[in-house]
């Protein structure tokens, strides 16, 4: 007994021991005191005031949370309100970017314009240039586009807005006061669904989610956010694959003596929905898989 007891108690100790360097050491990893710029594209084209005063409420929302998370970092903020065109508002080396209740001010006093159009992919190139001229080396940076997903733009400017912000490491958030946004247009800006802030059911994934991206110490002061249902579906949208509703007919065969055949598949890309010109493409990826080159390929070329 005697023997047992110090064998235990130095059991307990190690684990103990063990746990608060597990947890010391998980903090540090969400810990970040990193310099932080966040810049806000405000899209102004949506005409319902009720509507247009949501979207104000939850970006506003949004500032409040982040100042919470950076209470020990330096922080910048841009603002950018667009419709066909965006406007700078607030540029990221301005001496008022480090002053969030500015930002809140110029969010408040922003009103709508009555547009027909509008042009996420020219705010977001325009957030891109701010970040890489006036943006701060080492900086984590945040992107968050006031959007319903409704845009004129097309499939390629959106990709190449995209990738541009994905090539500076740029995390994309969206937040818009629609009650029917474009859920499947905000995630190609997203890619993951709970980044996107479009009704109250979203509100703690979203958070919580800014919290994993921003990075968050355990001394700051947490936002009260309550806790939701965990049965929402927070994971990325998924496009399923499109399956060929098309058979060929393994009897035809093309004579050397015929002429070549061209194929030629034609995508549109005129649309705005990047998911959906996936399921195009997936579908020209499965007609030429389908084909079967020992019958077509001295006779057939495909283009795309």
């Amino acid at each position: 007994m005697f023997v047992k007891l110090p064998i235990i108690t130095a059991i307990l100790a190690f684990i103990i021991l063990y746990t608060k360097a597990a947890e010391e050491s998980e903090n540090s990893i969400k810990c970040d005191k990193s310099p932080l710029q966040a810049v806000f594209l405000f899209d102004i084209s949506p005409t319902n005031s009720t509507y247009f005063s949501i979207q104000q409420q939850r970006v506003i929302e949004t500032i409040k949370h982040i100042d919470v998370l950076t209470q020990e970092r330096s922080i910048s903020f841009g603002f950018v309100v667009f419709h066909r065109l965006p406007v700078l508002l607030s540029p990221l080396n301005s001496p008022k970017s480090s002053d969030s209740s500015k930002v809140k001010e110029q969010v408040e006093n922003v009103r709508p314009r009555r547009h027909a159009e509008a042009s996420p992919a020219k705010a977001l190139d325009l957030a891109a240039e701010q970040i890489e001229k006036n943006g701060r080396e080492g900086a984590r940076s945040v992107v968050f586009l006031v959007h319903d997903g409704l845009s004129s733009d097309l499939i390629a400017e959106t990709l190449e807005a995209v990738d541009r912000l994905r090539e500076q490491n740029v995390e994309v958030f969206a937040i818009t006061g629609s009650p029917n946004p474009n859920l499947l247009a905000l995630s190609g800006y997203t890619h993951e669904r709970n980044r996107i802030y479009a009704s109250e059911a979203d509100r703690f994934d979203f958070f919580e989610s800014i919290d994993q991206i921003v990075g968050s110490c355990e001394n700051a002061e947490k936002s009260s956010l309550p806790k939701l249902s965990t049965s929402l579906d927070s994971s990325p949208l998924k496009i399923k694959e499109a399956s060929p509703f098309f058979k060929f007919d393994d009897t035809v065969t093309c004579s050397e003596k015929n002429e070549n055949v061209d194929l030629m598949i034609v995508l549109d890309t005129s649309g705005s929905v990047y998911n959906a010109f996936e399921a195009e493409r997936k579908l020209a990826e499965n007609l030429i898989q389908n084909l079967n080159p020992i019958k077509f390929e001295k006779n057939m070329q495909n283009r795309i």
